[in-house]
């Protein structure tokens, strides 16, 4: 798959690919990570944290359940 090489190396990137692939417009996705963003300040994690976007995937993942 062409995209592949994207999605490893752009983090931001490969969690919209599992949003799109949870059914979330690419509109909404961008809604989830700047919430995301807003929490993960609160929570003091950047982005450069390699826990921080597996975190967002997992945040996400729970708030969307609500």
């Amino acid at each position: 798959m062409d995209d592949e090489p994207a999605r490893a190396g752009d983090p931001r990137q490969a969690l919209k690919y599992e949003l799109w692939g949870m059914g979330v417009t690419d509109e909404q996705a961008e809604s989830w990570i700047a919430r995301w963003a807003g929490e993960a300040t609160r929570r003091g994690l950047a982005p450069d944290d390699p826990t921080y976007w597996p975190q967002a995937l997992a945040w996400i993942d729970e708030t969307r359940g609500d």
